[in-house]
């Protein structure tokens, strides 16, 4: 089998000048813990073997009444059986 491989990348158009850095981990429970990674301006998760590890990249943006934002956010799976249940991408505002 292969290793799973989630690859977002949020591209924020009016909020791009927010580093990497300002992105956290989370994971329901440590044990099921993926790999995450920063590179490039993508945030990555990368499972192992084990199943049903679980994790994902979260930050909060300010944003001003009466403006508009531009979200976009993509995803590259490898490895899953089933792409729409395995991996989510998730904009909540």
């Amino acid at each position: 089998m292969k290793t799973p491989l989630l690859l977002v990348a949020l591209l924020l158009s009016q909020i791009c000048a927010l580093a990497a850095a300002e992105w956290q981990t989370g994971t329901p429970r440590d044990e099921i813990a993926p790999k995450f990674e920063q590179k490039n301006g993508e945030l990555i998760i990368q499972a192992s073997e084990r199943e049903g590890e679980n994790g994902f990249w979260f930050t909060n943006l300010p944003v001003e009444g009466g403006q508009w934002y531009r979200f976009s956010a993509s995803k590259q799976v490898e490895g899953v059986e089933s792409t729409r249940r395995s991996a989510m991408v998730r904009l909540h505002f």
